[in-house]
C-alpha cells in the first residue's frame, strides 16, 4: 500500500503527461498543416472541392469556440470572484481543450474510439492547470482545486467528443459522406447531451 500510493501512481501519472506531451509534438505539423488547409479552403468555391473535403468553415467554428467561451468564464467566476482570473483560466482551458482533443481525436480516428487517451489527457491538464493556478492566482486550496478539476473536466469532455466525432467521420469519409453535413449533426447531438445531461444528474 505505501508503495503504491509513494511510487507506482506517480509514475504512472508522469508516464501518461509525457506520452501526452510526446504525442503533441509528433502531431504539432500535422496540426498546423490541417489548420493552414482549412484557411485556404475558404478561398476555394464549393465547387472546387470533392464531397468528402467539404468541412464546416473554420472561421464560423472559431466565432463558436468563442462564443462557448463565455459561460465558462461565467462558471469560473462563481467559484474564483475574480473576471480576470477567470478569464485566463478560460483562456487556457480553450488553449489544454484544442491541443488535447486534437491528440485525442487522431488516436480515436486511426486507431478506434477504444484508443483515445482521454484519461491521459486529463490528468495532465489538471496537473498543468494546478501549476499555473499556484503561480499565477491568489486563491485559496479549495478554489483552486475546484478550478483545475473544472478545466480538466472540459478538456476531458472536449477529448471524448473530439475521438467519437473523428470515429464518425472517418467512417464518413471510407463511404464518401460530405463532412459538413455529419458536423452540423453531431453540433445536435452535443448540444442536445448539454441540454438534458445536466438536469438527469442533477436530479439523480
Amino acid at each position: 500500500n505505501i508503495i503504491w500510493n509513494t511510487k507506482i501512481r506517480y509514475l504512472g501519472v508522469g508516464a501518461m503527461v509525457i506520452g501526452g506531451i510526446w504525442s503533441i509534438l509528433q502531431l504539432f505539423k500535422p496540426l498546423v498543416e490541417s489548420i493552414q488547409l482549412s484557411l485556404k479552403s475558404l478561398n476555394n468555391t464549393d465547387s472546387e472541392l470533392p464531397l468528402e473535403e467539404r468541412d464546416l468553415p473554420i472561421n464560423y467554428v472559431s466565432i463558436a469556440i468563442l462564443l462557448m467561451l463565455i459561460p465558462i468564464i461565467f462558471t469560473y467566476f462563481g467559484i474564483l470572484n475574480s473576471w480576470v482570473s477567470a478569464i485566463i483560466l478560460s483562456i487556457i482551458m480553450g488553449i489544454f481543450g484544442f491541443l488535447f482533443s486534437a491528440v485525442a481525436a487522431y488516436m480515436a480516428g486511426v486507431v478506434g474510439s477504444s484508443n483515445n487517451p482521454i484519461s491521459g489527457v486529463t490528468i495532465a491538464t489538471i496537473l498543468f492547470s494546478s501549476l499555473l493556478i499556484i503561480g499565477l492566482f491568489n486563491v485559496t486550496e479549495s478554489e483552486g482545486a475546484a478550478a483545475a478539476i473544472l478545466i480538466g473536466s472540459v478538456v476531458c469532455c472536449a477529448a471524448a467528443i473530439g475521438g467519437d466525432n473523428l470515429q464518425d467521420l472517418k467512417t464518413g469519409y471510407i463511404v464518401g459522406a460530405t463532412p459538413w453535413k455529419q458536423q452540423l449533426m453531431q453540433l445536435v447531438g452535443v448540444v442536445s447531451a448539454a441540454l438534458t445531461l445536466g438536469f438527469v444528474l442533477t436530479l439523480l
